[in-house]
């Protein structure tokens, strides 16, 4: 589990980066790894639900 700037738990998948924005990856089913820097914590979460 990611963590942000002040030490809180964004969860799996999410972490933060020195820059404020939030970065979110995971794997699909064929192995192939997907990620996205968004600017707020409630984008990370909704594109990682959609995927």
């Amino acid at each position: 589990m990611g963590k942000n700037l002040k030490g809180k738990e964004c969860g799996k998948g999410i972490c933060q980066r020195k820059d404020g924005f939030y970065y979110a990856r995971f794997v699909d089913k064929h192995g192939k790894r997907h990620e996205k820097y968004v600017p707020t914590l409630p984008e990370a979460r909704n594109w990682l639900e959609e995927a």
